[in-house]
């Protein structure tokens, strides 16, 4: 039992590099293709956030939806729809389909996260593993994924088409959704088939403690503060004389430090004093190296920092997400990541707006400092929600 649970560990990572190589193949040309296609700046906006409204909605009924079907229903139904969007925007290469495929593979991910991220700390539970690694591991494998994606979708779209792309998609995710049979279906040990629990707000109140709350809260910062480095930076870096290939190996650095990151997990957990507290001292490190972007005023410089941007995002992500799984009760995973997966979508969908906003009315570099300072508020305040957490808590212990 014990090595078939270690091999579907495996399965689950294997998923996880496929699922998110085939959501980075398209993103870096999809701006194209709507000038292309007659869309305006205006249009790339609209609709890039239209298709961020669709998994802000499914999450939570996602968790829900897991943790009635279990895993494998679910996991094959969102890779096969994914697939057949594919294929239209194929058959049909137009604006409105690639709205509705843009839309269709977010709520994917969403099913895949919660699904996948619910079940490796299931499996971690069950196999008495380190949970921290696990999902560190989990991390690793969707940023070597998200590597190879953008390698192989810009390949094709330059030697053969942008349809050569919507084609490999189709097949890739036909061929990943038999992959969910290989996975037990089953959450904490119990068939969730067939499950009559009752969903909704009083519910939602219950799974949720001050834990959950401080998991979700930095997670969702962390994604709001980045998102000025995301979109911004290059614009900031070419305005100031960087060349494309200078550009893209800051970009890089980034990735593969995300990589690198778990190489010094354990080692940071320990330096911290805790998970929580290593997610706090994370989301401090990101939040000054988000800030002092524009002071970083050479290649060298701008290179460490996304180095230095890399690891503490690496960390904090998974940190992040730990922190919420394993303060659920075992029961409610599946919800509860559905949530923190929510509170996630709202800070990047608000990340485009306000950083555009405030490019636009003040410049490239008023976003960097107020992602940072935004960032290093919520850092302040989680400080605080700990220390009025262990003084709660205290008088319980003795």
């Amino acid at each position: 039992m014990k090595i078939f649970k270690n091999r579907e560990l495996a399965v689950v990572l294997t998923m996880v590099a496929i699922f998110f190589m085939c959501t980075n193949m398209y993103p870096s040309f999809v701006s194209i293709l709507i000038t292309r296609w007659g869309g305006n700046y205006n249009a790339v906006g609209i609709i890039m956030t239209l298709a961020s409204l669709a998994p802000l909605i499914a999450a939570i009924p996602a968790g829900f939806a897991i943790r009635k079907w279990g895993l494998r229903l679910p996991l094959f139904g969102a890779s096969m729809i994914s697939a057949a969007f594919c294929f239209l925007l194929f058959l049909f290469p137009s604006l409105i389909p690639l709205l509705a495929m843009l839309s269709v593979m977010k709520v994917a991910e969403i099913f895949f996260a919660v699904g996948l991220q619910t079940h490796v700390a299931n499996l971690s539970s069950d196999l008495n593993n380190d949970m921290d690694k696990n999902y560190s591991w989990f991390m690793v494998y969707a940023s070597v994924g998200s590597l190879i994606g953008p390698i192989v979708g810009g390949y094709l779209a330059d030697q053969a088409s942008y349809s050569s792309v919507w084609l490999l998609l189709t097949v890739t995710l036909v061929a990943l959704s038999f992959f969910s049979f290989y996975l037990s279906n089953t959450l904490s040990g119990q068939q969730t088939k067939g499950s009559s629990r009752r969903t909704g707000l009083r519910e939602l109140r219950r799974v949720m403690n001050w834990k959950i709350a401080i998991g979700m809260l930095v997670g969702s910062g962390v994604l709001f503060a980045h998102g000025a480095r995301f979109l911004f930076l290059p614009i900031y870096l070419e305005n100031i004389g960087y060349t494309l290939t200078s550009i893209g190996f800051i970009m890089a650095a980034r990735s593969l430090a995300a990589i690198a990151s778990r190489s010094i997990l354990e080692m940071t957990i320990r330096l911290a004093g805790g998970r929580t507290a290593a997610l706090v001292l994370c989301s401090i490190v990101l939040a000054v190296s988000i800030g002092i972007i524009p002071l970083c005023n050479n290649f060298p410089l701008q290179l460490i920092n996304s180095v230095v941007i890399g690891f503490a995002m690496g960390l904090a992500i998974p940190l992040s997400n730990t922190v919420v799984a394993d303060s659920a009760d075992p029961e409610e995973r599946a919800v509860t990541i559905g949530v923190s997966q929510t509170v996630n979508r709202v800070g990047q969908l608000l990340s485009p707006i306000v950083f555009g906003m405030l490019s636009q009315h003040l410049g490239v570099n008023a976003s960097f400092y107020l992602g940072g300072a935004v960032l290093l508020l919520i850092s302040v305040t989680v400080i605080y929600l700990l220390v009025i957490g262990d003084k709660k808590t205290a008088p319980l212990h003795r």
